[in-house]
Order: C-alpha cells, then structure tokens, then sequence
C-alpha cells in the first residue's frame, strides 16, 4: 500500500505542476516539445498536434520521480528560423515569468481543491478534550486538568479563534512563537462557562514549531481503560482483563489514559518497580482491587515501566464538514497558514532556530502517503494537499535549477535591463546544482535515521 500511495502521489502533483507550465506556455504562444512524467526511459510516448503547427511528445517514463516540459529555446542547435517566435527565450519578460509560475500555482491550486473536498465532504475529528497533564508541564502549571474541553484559542494579539477539534488545536499551537505566551479558553463540562487560562511556555522552550507535548498537552482524552492484554505479561499475571478501567493506583485517582500511561512509565524510571494495588471497575463484576506488578524495561539509556497492555480506549471523536462557501474559504485560510509555517520554518532552518532535521525526503513521503491511505481517503487528501503545498514552496526556492532560481533570473534581467551572462548563468547552475544535491542527501539522511535509526 505504502509504495502505490507514493507513486500515486506524486504522480498527480507533478502531473498538475508540469501540466501547469504547458497550459501557461500554450497559452503564451510558447511551442511545447515535450511533456514528460518520470525520468528514464521510456514507457509509453505518443505525439499530439498544437495550435502552432507543431507536435508535442508526452512521455510516461519509468522512474516516477519528478518530471519536466521541454520548451523551444532559440539558443539550441537546429531549430528552423521560421520557429523562433515560438522560442520561451523569444517572449517578453512577463510571458516567461507567467511560465515559470504556472507550475508552482497549478499545485497551490490543487492543494486548495482538496481541502475544499475534504471539508465539504466532512471527515471524522477528535474533539478537543484534555488528557491529564503531566506534573510540572507548562499545562500542569496552568491549572489545566483531564477531561477539560477547549473551545478557543488566542494570544494577545489576536481575538480568540474557535477550536473545533483536538487536530485544530494542534495546528493552532504549531504556528505560535517558541516561548510566547498564549491563552485557551477551556469548559469543564460542555454547558459550563468558559474560562480563560494563560500558557507560559518555559524560557528554554525554544523549538520551532512548538510541539504539544512539549508543554504538557499530551494528548484527547481517552478512559483509562484496557484496550488488550499481552498473554504471560505483568497485566495478565495480574488478573487485567480488556475492558477493565483502572481507577485507582494506590492512593492516586487516574482520570484517564494519558495519566495511566505516565504512573506505569514513571514506576520504572530510577528503580524496579514495586508492587502496585490497582482498584479497578469491571463491567459486569464491579469494582476489584488488583495487585500488578510493571517490569522494568531498559531503551539505551532510558527505563521505564510496562505492564504488557495496551492501554485507553479510542479518543472521543466527531463528525465535521462545512458546506461549499465555507469550505472553499477554510480551505484558502488553510492553504495561507501552511504556506506561511513553511516559509517561517525554512526560514528557522537556515537561522538554525529549527534544527535540520525537520528536511524530509521521498522515504519519509512514502511513508507517510502509506499511512494516510491506510487510515482513509480524508486523510489521503489531505497529505496530498499538504505535499502539493510543499512542492510548490520548494519550486519558488531561489535555487537556480528550480523555478525560483528562473524567476531570479528574470528579476535580475527586470532590475538591469539584460538576461545574466553565460558563464555567470553556468557558474550559477552549478551552484543551484550542488546546493540540490546537497539538500537531498541531508534528506536522505533523516529519512534513514527517522524510519531505521531510532
């Protein structure tokens, strides 16, 4: 599933980015040679005549890796004089600036279609309800406490913004300033009145974007329940059965999932663990006092607790959509946000506020289209439009060998009056190169130690 979502991904953003460039260049009376998805040899090749009186190749190539559109260009051997006002070189600045552009806002365009069909559609959220936060997190601090609802966000510049779900949360947190404060509103029960609760993140949380857990925000709620048990685990020796929710651990009430996995992990951490009196509700049975006994379990330098269960049920979730007005201007205010967090983040990566690490390559793409595809289309579509918002932004890099580095190009022909030299262009081809290169090994090298190395 993994390698058919990938190839069907980027089979379709390149598709629409290069289909982009040839509309625009047909458009623009620019002669296309040749319209190619992949890289390689050959598959597939057919020829179509244009309104210009040439014909135009399409190649389906067998490395489904990128693609590209092959435009007339004066400067090369043996095209007939009679075809040079079809030459991309041949138009006027703002003609080939249009071109060049048309790739990277097929694919805005695109990222927006989908996020109008998932949200018109609908697609199933979790609901924006607080597991317990762990002692001595920014949320802790906050007097924050399990099962609180959020139904807005804000900080001082701006008013509150409704928060429908625990994923608009999470986003929401993600574009706030490392270390800033910022405010939730939060209900106790659905009817009660709201109040506000000011967030302080600590001074060396410095991270970009802020990540949830990182102030204490662990997780939606989920009962403290036991989803399954491992056979011959510290759970089954105990007498833990699925569906058992655990209530108490000694003298400590657990109100949910999340604080049943931290007093387990937490058990284990500095010693063996000790003995551990669960009082726990059993449908059908009652209330039962159990006596469980974790295991210490050692990850390189790090130890923790394990009973052998797998613990909490499935987070309360919600059925969400929008109709079509609605969903188009989310959808636009969803393309905006993820553009401007990209930017602010490439931009963290070369200050080194964000650490390199955050560069992901088609490893961790074919993941990622692999585990979205298995959760459902909704979520399909949406990491494809998050990856097409993504190849467009990369595109407008000005990197010479990418449509950025043409349209600086351009802008330096604008600002001067005349097109770069040729060694300047070469020189500067070879630097756009090697800078690729370079990005993409990196890449590599985080997609291997991300999904190999720990």
């Amino acid at each position: 599933m993994t390698l058919l979502a990938f190839v069907l991904a980027l089979g379709l953003l390149v598709t629409v980015h290069e289909w982009g460039h040839f509309r625009m260049a047909r458009a623009c009376g620019v002669q296309v040679e040749r319209f190619s998805i992949g890289f390689g040899p050959a598959l597939l090749k057919w020829q179509r005549p244009a309104p210009d009186g040439s014909r135009t190749e399409f190649v389906l190539a067998a490395i489904p890796l990128g693609g590209y559109v092959k435009l007339l260009d004066s400067r090369e051997e043996g095209v007939d004089p009679s075809r040079m006002r079809y030459a991309l070189d041949q138009q006027s600045l703002a003609r080939r600036s249009a071109v060049v552009l048309a790739g990277p806002l097929a694919n805005l365009g695109l990222a927006w279609v989908l996020y109008v069909i998932v949200l018109a559609v609908g697609q199933p959220i979790w609901e924006p309800r607080l597991a317990e936060p762990p002692e001595g997190s920014v949320a802790a601090e906050a007097d924050l406490h399990s099962g609180e609802w959020v139904v807005a966000a804000g900080t001082r510049e701006e008013h509150p913004r409704a928060i429908p779900s625990w994923q608009a949360l999470r986003w929401w947190v993600m574009r706030q300033t490392p270390g800033e404060p910022f405010y939730l509103w939060v209900r106790t029960t659905p009817e009660s009145e709201p109040r506000r609760v000011r967030l302080e993140p600590h001074p060396e949380s410095t991270s970009f974007p802020p990540q949830m857990a990182e102030l204490g925000l662990v997780g939606p709620w989920s009962p403290a329940v036991i989803a399954s048990v491992l056979p011959q685990g510290p759970a089954a020796r105990a007498g833990l059965r699925a569906g058992d929710e655990v209530r108490w651990i000694e003298d400590s009430p657990i109100p949910d999932a999340a604080r049943l996995r931290e007093w387990i992990r937490a058990s284990g951490k500095n010693a063996e663990p000790q003995a551990q009196s669960w009082r726990i509700y059993r449908p059908g049975s009652g209330t039962l006092t159990l006596v469980v006994q974790p295991e210490r379990v050692r990850e390189g330098e790090r130890a923790y607790g394990r009973v052998g269960a797998q613990l909490g049920a499935a987070p309360q979730t919600s059925w969400l959509s929008y109709d079509l007005l609605d969903a188009s201007w989310e959808a636009l205010r969803r393309c905006v946000e993820v553009t401007g967090l990209s930017l602010r983040m490439i931009a963290a990566m070369f200050t080194g506020e964000a650490s390199l690490e955050h560069l992901s390559g088609p490893l961790t793409v074919a993941d990622q289209a692999g585990r979205s595809m298995s959760v459902g289309w909704s979520a399909y579509f949406d990491f494809l439009a998050l990856l097409s918002l993504s190849i467009a932004i990369f595109n407008l890099l000005p990197l010479p060998v990418l449509d950025g580095g043409h349209l600086l190009y351009y802008l330096y022909e604008f600002i001067v009056g005349r097109p770069p030299g040729e060694a300047g262009m070469r020189r500067m081809q070879q630097f756009g190169m090697i800078s690729l290169l370079a990005l993409m090994g990196l890449a590599l090298f985080n997609d291997f130690n991300r999904l190999w190395g720990g």
